[in-house]
């Protein structure tokens, strides 16, 4: 549904179903974040775990990704591009997004009309989290002009703040929300194959003719495979994958070096480049924000 100044509605009226070099992006530790509009922040908390980034470059774009968590998002200024499951939206100051988990999308910031400044704060929020809150999920990906609760995003700078701020968001965000849509689920056969490509991921590289074999599966089946399920070229699909393990083995306290060779990048520099265009900020910074 598109609305009256050309955009498509998120949640107010519909729900979404459905490589660009960065700036060097700055880790935080606790207390105010600081401002650099070059550079992407992030932040992060556990038990359970909640992840805070900020967002300020015009220009700035994420190539074809997902999260394990729910993205919930507020633009506080200029205007975000999206693909949402393949769906084109352009969120604009005010605007409050919500972001399925595991569910592909894209970004690019831009300045209203061309000029000024840009700034969207984003939230990861894992299921434990709002289970410890007694508080539910958005009922699907979307999003809501919600011009206060955007404002106010902008100074959360410490875990009660996010706490609460969340605490105000959702229900607002479900408040006119639509009921969720039914989407399509992969078959049995595509279920199966998404998931021995993700099991083959996980036990090294491999080229897409070795992962077709590895599938019992021609290379054009698998190709079909990814594009209809995921929206997403088998190069892009299975380098998403690779950035999620790397993510996880970032966690278990693997080195750079090590996490570049086990996941199939060419170097350090390589796997950096493409965390970097998938989340907005590098490995290490990730690493000094989860210590």
């Amino acid at each position: 549904m598109a609305g009256s100044d050309g955009r498509r509605e998120g949640i107010r009226g519909d729900t979404i179903q459905g490589d660009t070099m960065q700036q060097p992006s700055t880790s935080l530790e606790a207390g105010a974040l600081p401002r650099s509009p070059l550079r992407s922040q992030v932040r992060r908390w556990s038990l359970p775990a909640l992840e805070q980034v900020h967002h300020r470059r015009p220009g700035q774009e994420w190539i074809p990704h997902w999260h394990g968590e729910w993205s919930i998002g507020a633009i506080v200024h200029g205007e975000c591009l999206c693909s949402i499951a393949g769906a084109p939206i352009r969120a604009v100051a005010g605007d409050v997004l919500a972001i399925a988990p595991q569910t592909v999308h894209t970004g690019a910031l831009t300045p209203a009309g061309g000029v000024g400044e840009v700034f969207v704060v984003m939230l990861y929020v894992a299921d434990a989290w709002f289970a410890a809150n007694d508080l539910l999920p958005p009922l699907a990906s979307g999003f809501r002009h919600l011009p206060a609760l955007a404002a106010a995003a902008a100074n959360l700078s410490s875990l009660a703040e996010v706490e609460l701020w969340l605490c105000r968001a959702l229900p607002a965000i479900a408040e006119h929300s639509p009921a969720a849509a039914p989407t399509r689920a992969p078959t049995p056969a595509a279920r199966q194959i998404l998931a021995a490509l993700q099991s083959a991921v996980d036990a090294g590289p491999l080229s897409i003719g070795e992962l077709a074999a590895h599938c019992a599966i021609s290379r054009e089946r698998l190709h079909r495979v990814i594009r209809r399920w995921t929206g997403m070229s088998p190069s892009a699909y299975l380098r998403a994958l690779r950035v999620h393990k790397a993510r996880e083995m970032l966690f278990a306290g693997d080195s750079l070096a090590t996490i570049a060779a086990v996941c199939g990048f060419a170097d350090q520099a390589h796997f950096t480049r493409a965390f970097r265009q998938s989340f907005g900020y590098t490995p290490g910074d990730l690493l000094a924000a989860a210590r």
